[in-house]
Formats: structure tokens, sequence, C-alpha cells
């Protein structure tokens, strides 16, 4: 959608079919607003380095990692041990990345914190680039255009978030499929991904749908046909689609 306000002039495909899509004509971005997008990029990208937390979930999220790290024999919260274990249980993937941080660097602090979130969110611009050239046909200017232009993304680094680290592996998952072909090790690699972000965020899992029902032929435009009685992207996701209907 914001794309398409940007540049209304583009022409895509607004169907699903089996034939080559036609190509976009997408205009080309100048030098000096290529230069802009990286300086405000960047500028918005700086509250990361100075990131703290802003809720006691996070905070015991660091905490536990760096006792597994630093004092395992020690207990986090020996007065309410089922608080540390649902943290754990919710957050595990978080935790174990920053426990190898913490194992990598002791004296880390809040910058294993910020690391993470710095790495994750280089990860997710790079795979949705990827995602959005193979099946939106979407130049990589005009995508990192729009990755700026969204506030969502930015913001997310002005406080430790485990968002970030569980789009950055979804992103990735699916950035995985976003080939000519799917072979072996590509599912595979997508399906270690998947998990890896729905261990940071369980609500990561919604998005499997999504990775199930992807197409390897690139697309002017992405889209699941319901209504219309055609063919949804995939045969597992008909077939889901199909089971829900009758269910």
């Amino acid at each position: 959608v914001g794309l398409g306000a940007l540049a209304p002039t583009l022409k895509h495909t607004t169907t699903m079919s089996s034939t080559s899509p036609t190509p976009c004509r997408w205009p080309v971005l100048p030098g000096p607003v290529l230069l802009a997008t990286t300086v405000a990029s960047l500028w918005l990208m700086l509250p990361i380095l100075t990131s703290v937390h802003l809720e006691g979930f996070t905070a015991q999220v660091q905490s536990i990692a760096w006792l597994m790290a630093n004092a395992p024999g020690i207990p986090h919260d020996p007065h309410m041990p089922q608080v540390t274990q649902y943290i754990y249980q919710v957050k595990a993937g978080v935790i174990d990345l920053l426990h190898l941080i913490f194992l990598l660097a002791p004296q880390a602090g809040d910058w294993a914190f910020r690391g993470l979130m710095l790495g994750g969110f280089a990860l997710l611009v790079a795979t949705s680039l990827k995602v959005a050239a193979h099946w939106g046909q979407t130049p990589p200017q005009w995508g990192w255009l729009a990755l700026v232009l969204v506030p969502g993304i930015p913001e997310l680094s002005f406080f430790f978030n485990d968002n970030l680290i569980s789009a950055a592996l979804a992103a990735s998952s699916l950035a995985c499929l976003a080939a000519a072909r799917h072979t072996v090790m590509r599912c595979v690699a997508a399906g270690v991904l998947m998990a890896l972000a729905t261990l940071c965020r369980i609500d990561a899992v919604l998005l499997m749908p999504i990775l199930v029902g992807t197409d390897p032929e690139p697309t002017g435009a992405v889209a699941i046909h319901l209504a219309s009685g055609e063919e949804p992207a995939g045969p597992a996701l008909a077939e889901l689609v199909e089971a829900l209907a009758n269910a």
C-alpha cells in the first residue's frame, strides 16, 4: 500500500497465474533522494544506541540470561520461581541469544541487548528487501525508502523489544523461500528460522500459514484469492482453506 502511494503510475499484475508477470516500471530514484533516505534512516536508528528497559519484563529477560552465563548456580528469583519459569518459557529464544552473547562478553551489560537489536534490525531490513524484490518486484531503493517511511520499524529500536528479533527471524524464513525453486535445504532453513521466531515470540506462529502457502514464482502482486474461486498460493494453503471452510 505504501509503495503504491509513492508510485501511483506503476504497473503490476493483480491476479496470480502460472504465466510470467508483467514487469513493473519503477522510476529511478535520483542520487540525492537515496542519500537523504540513507541519512534519515541512520538518524532514526540513533536511539538504539541508548535504548533502555521500559518494562520489568524485558529487564528480567536480560537478568535471566546474564545469570545463566555468569552465575548458573544462583536462582533468579527464589521467592517467585514460577515467574522466572514463565518468562523463560515464553521468551526462550531471546534469552538463549542473550545467554550466548553474555558467554562471549560477560561484561556486555545493556550492549548485549542493543547489539542483538542492531543485528535484528539489519537482518529485518535485508530480508524484507529480498522478499519485496522477489514477490513484489520492488527495486531495493524503493523498498528501502518504504521501510524508512514506515514509523513502526524505526520505533522498534527506541527501547528493548523482542518483537524486532522475532520479526527479523520470521522475515528471514520468508526470504529463504524467495527463490525460483523451493529446495529441501531452503524449506528446512525456513522452518528452523520460523521456529526460532516463535521461540522469541509465540505470536509468530500466526505467520506459518503464509509460510506454507508461498509460491516460488514471483508475481507483481502477492494475493490469495478466496472469494473469486481462484486457486490460493500453494496447494498446502488450498487444502488448509478448504478444511477451514468445511469445519
